[in-house]
């Protein structure tokens, strides 16, 4: 396993920006290799994953490149008044990486993830790019940012997403409504389930309106009580309920009190 810091000109930042990358070294293996894009929080950078993780022993044996970049406080998106950081990990990383090591330079050899931070940058990424990512996972994301439900009072953080964030392009929940718009539609178009079940997905998620109309409906669906909300996962994933010509799934998992409360999965976006 091999460890580097590697510094490089973003044309979205408009200046050079750096990342720590994990490079695999297995006898017998020699690529290409699937690319884990893994963002940082708030309060850390880019070399926090390794200071102050295992992530190296995590993956020393695996056939795995990890990239960590920098996202400043930027929340990965490409701010209102000031950086392009969503720009500069799609359209400058994500291309320098695939150009300067043997990766698998395709959708279904990447994945995100992130912490706090990082993980609402990974999921509102991979929502708004499904095309470039194959799985995303986020731990403890700020997914309310965007949705005006974090620190949206704060200057900085309102510089980012604007006056008006909710329902625009760094609002979690207005993408996630889209992808399950978008995949409730294609269920219904080929008919995979039997049309009872067909209709309840498609009707439970085009409803995706408002927090509380949203826990309202699963607690009647699931058979819990009280209105309290849910909170949404929404996870590209493998599936094998993919069609043929599809790589991937989409699972979306409601959480209420901590607790997975119904999952659905079908084919891919």
């Amino acid at each position: 396993m091999a460890i580097a810091t590697l510094n490089f000109f973003s044309s979205s930042l408009r200046k050079q920006t750096a990342f720590n990358i994990i490079l695999p070294e297995i006898e017998g293996h020699n690529g290409p290799f699937p690319v884990f894009y893994l963002l940082h929080g708030l309060s850390d950078d880019y070399s926090m994953w390794q200071r102050k993780t295992s992530i190296g022993r995590y993956v020393q044996m695996l056939p795995l490149i990890v990239v960590m970049p920098d996202g400043g406080r930027g929340f990965y998106c490409d701010a209102e008044e000031g950086f392009a950081y969503e720009s500069a990990i799609v359209r400058d990383l994500i291309p320098f990486v695939d150009r300067m090591f043997h990766t698998v330079a395709e959708k279904r050899g990447r994945c995100i993830g992130g912490l706090s931070m990082g993980g609402y940058g990974a999921l509102k990424l991979a929502l708004k790019f499904p095309e470039l990512f194959a799985s995303a996972n986020g731990h403890s994301g700020a997914y309310g940012f965007g949705h005006g439900l974090w620190r949206a009072e704060e200057t900085e953080f309102a510089r980012i997403t604007g006056p008006n964030p909710i329902g625009g392009p760094n609002d979690c929940f207005a993408l996630a409504q889209a992808a399950l718009t978008k995949l409730s539609a294609w269920i219904a178009a080929r008919a995979i389930f039997c049309s009872t079940t067909t209709a309840r997905f498609t009707s439970i998620w085009t409803r995706w309106e408002s927090r509380t109309s949203i826990s309202k409906r699963w607690a009647r669906t699931t058979g819990t009580t009280g209105t309290s909300t849910f909170k949404a996962r929404c996870v590209f994933t493998p599936s094998i309920w993919a069609s043929p010509n599809q790589k991937c799934g989409l699972e979306v998992v409601l959480w209420e009190r901590g607790h997975p409360a119904r999952t659905g999965r079908e084919a891919a976006l």
